[in-house]
């Protein structure tokens, strides 16, 4: 199979809020929607870059626009933003089902 190094295929990821992640006021914990955000993104950037070998630096302005609770359905979107000799940007967001209403974002 032919490698397809730098083609964006914004990988997207779909998860039903349960009560494990959830914090005792009964919405999504920041630490759970962290995990699954970055996760996203690590799949994003293996696949750009056609290699598993690469390490997050960090998750910058990592913004919760509104809450999710459980029961909710959420769709988690990345896409490649930024590309350097070493480092791949991937912007991050978190939406509601069906709506796609926006819930969080980050870098």
């Amino acid at each position: 199979m032919e490698k397809r190094i730098g083609i964006d295929n914004n990988i997207g990821s779909a998860h039903m809020v349960l009560g494990r992640g959830l914090k005792s006021s009964r919405y999504l914990f920041a630490g759970r929607a962290s995990e699954m955000i970055i996760e996203c993104g690590f799949m994003e950037a293996m696949d750009f870059l056609q290699t598993k070998h690469i390490v997050c630096q960090g998750l910058d302005g990592f913004r919760f626009l509104r809450p999710v609770k459980k029961g909710d359905t959420i769709l988690i979107t990345s896409t490649v933003v930024q590309v350097g000799k070493s480092s791949v940007g991937v912007y991050m967001a978190i939406y509601l089902a069906p709506e796609r209403i926006k819930t969080a974002e980050g870098l």
